[in-house]
Formats: C-alpha cells, structure tokens, sequence
C-alpha cells in the first residue's frame, strides 16, 4: 500500500494521567496499523502531563494540557491540532489489532458518502472471548445500553449494521461531517453523553453510522472513570442527558419524552433518599439544576443544531432510536452508579 495514494487519517487519543495504559496502546497502533498514511495526536491532559509520555516517533505528536479540561475538550483539542481528512477516534485503554485502521477505512470509503463514520467491534481486554459492546441503544426516553455488552463473541454479529450511537473509543469519522453537524464535542459535557450528542447531531444531519466488525480492538471498559467517585458519575450522566435532549429532539419529542424522563429523575432521587444515599440525590439535584441555570445557553445551543444541523424531522430520528425498556432501567438502579453508566450511561491480540 502506497501512503500517496490514501487520504491522511488523524489517530487522537486522549490520556488523562495514564501514561502507562497510553503507551500500551500507542504500541499497539504502531505495531498493528497497516493504513499506510497516519498521524497519531496524543491528547495528555491533566496535572501529571508535563511528564511522561516521551514518545520518538515521527509520526507522534504530544498536546501537553496541564489541567483537567475533560474527555470532550480533550478530543476537541487534539482535533484542532490534526491534519486528516477523516479522523480516527481512539481511547487510551484500548489495544487495537492488526489492520483495525485498514477495515475502518475500507468500509468508510465503500459504504457512501451517506455513512459518515464507522466503529470498531470491541472486546472486553480481560475476557477477550467476550463482547465489550458493539455501539450504544439509545431510547427515546434518555437511557443507553452497550449493544451485546458480555456477550459471548461467537461471530454472531459480525454483519456490518447501523449504529444508533457509536462510541469515540475506536472509531473513524469524515472531518466534513463534524464541520457540518456544528463540531465534535460540546465542551459543556466535561465527560459522558458527548458520543451520545454528537451521534444524535449526525442522525439530525441525515448521515448513518456503521459497525465495521472486521476491525477489532480490545478495550478496558471504565479504565478511567471508575476512578471517580460513584456521586460524580450519577451527575455527569444526568446533567449531560438532560442537555442532550434539550439540545437535539424537536418539540414534539420533547413534550412526549422530557416529562417522563424527568419523572424517572424524581423517581430516582426518591429512591436514592430512600435507601440512604444522599450524595447520589444531591448529584440529581445538582444535574437538574445546572441545567437550569444554563438554560438560556443551551437554548442557544438548541437554536443553532434545529437551524444549522438539523435536514430531517423526528420521526426519522425517534425510529433510530432503540434501547433499554422502563422495566431494564428501573432494575440497574440496584447495580451502582459505574453499571448504569452501561445501561445510562488478560487477553489482547
């Protein structure tokens, strides 16, 4: 494969004080990426990223960020310092596999200029047999579930099949969609539900996504996150929920499903106070009412994806979503905080 002959892809990776889960991964894109033509633009943010992370290889650049700007900025910014015409997404507790670059490419460029990304299958790294998830199922109600999330992986999905959210742990983007949809990431989001927006901005475009099983990577689910504490979890997901369908369902959707949605946040503060967690109710709180406070600038943000982003109506949208019933939601309740962000939010190759 001539290099010449193939678009420039921009590999970014965020790490967040995690030089070592980083560098695994960096060595396994150098070691098993066939695509002939990239860059790697390594995100390293945080208070420990004025060290570590010495990386001698040409085709490596370092963004040092020393302080905490948050997963969405992060890729934001190792966005605006990339050159690619498409754009690979890829997180730091990942470890990808021989010719995951090459797959994502060959179906991004033979399924249309009406797909505008494709993801990666991922695995769980601990169990490598098992499915880590294959995209996410949103339902119009707000709440997400991993597709397959631990399931056996026995080829059983291993059709190309449109995605309802896809996820920036391992997936490939043309840079002229996210022009178009307004951006990558909000900003606002710090971390959580940021896929979740920025897929909804693509199905409002009238763009698909596709899953590209033929490109493995092996992921360490919540390698991150599960080290913060359970209260800011519960706040991000809720916060940053609400956001989304402020910003991105048309009215009708919103009088239909915002009610309901707020409803289940009431019965989830209840339950929370109930059962003796007060710091997982006053995360409820603080997520309704950050939303509150910023109201007037979301409504901003909401005028300009129903102006500039949006080409087709809600009934487009609401039938690509799918995703946890009332009944599933209301059963992860008793799982914690760190299981509901998969429903809400050893191995290797």
């Amino acid at each position: 494969m001539s290099g010449a002959m193939f678009p420039l892809i921009s590999i970014i990776i965020p790490s967040y004080d995690g030089d070592e889960l980083t560098e695994r991964c960096i060595k396994s894109v150098l070691e098993n990426t066939e695509y002939p033509n990239y860059e790697v633009v390594v995100v390293n943010y945080g208070p420990g990223a004025h060290r570590g992370l010495d990386l001698a290889d040409p085709r490596i650049r370092v963004i040092r960020v020393s302080r905490n700007v948050g997963y969405s900025e992060a890729n934001n910014i190792g966005l605006r310092h990339s050159r690619g015409e498409l754009v690979a997404f890829l997180n730091n507790d990942t470890v990808v596999c021989r010719g995951w670059l090459k797959e994502l490419y060959a179906l991004l460029t033979s399924a249309g200029s009406g797909v505008a990304a494709v993801q990666a299958k991922l695995r769980l790294l601990g169990q490598p047999d098992r499915i880590d998830a294959l995209g996410l199922d949103l339902s119009p109600l707000g709440f997400l579930r991993p597709v397959g999330y631990m399931e056996l992986d026995r080829g059983q999905h291993d059709m190309a099949r449109e995605l309802c959210i896809i996820q920036p742990a391992a997936c490939l983007v043309r840079r002229s969609v996210i022009d178009e949809v307004g951006g990558l990431f909000d900003s606002d989001y710090f971390w959580g539900h940021e896929d979740t927006d920025f897929s909804l901005r693509i199905h409002l475009r009238g763009y698909k996504m596709l899953l590209c099983p033929r490109s493995l990577v092996y992921h360490v689910r919540s390698a991150t996150i599960s080290r913060a504490r359970p209260e800011a979890l519960i706040y991000y997901f809720r916060r940053n929920m609400l956001l989304t369908m402020l910003k991105n369902y048309g009215l009708k959707a919103l009088v239909a499903y915002l009610p309901v949605h707020l409803a289940l946040l009431a019965a989830m503060l209840v339950y929370y106070l109930a059962s003796g967690k007060g710091l997982y109710a006053l995360a409820v709180l603080k997520a309704a009412w950050w939303n509150l406070r910023n109201l007037r600038a979301t409504l901003a943000k909401r005028a300009l994806v129903q102006t500039l982003v949006r080409r087709v109506p809600d009934r487009v949208l609401l039938a690509r979503l799918r995703g946890p019933s009332l009944a599933e939601v209301l059963r992860a309740r008793k799982a914690g905080p760190l299981e509901i962000s998969h429903l809400g939010g050893g191995g290797g190759c």
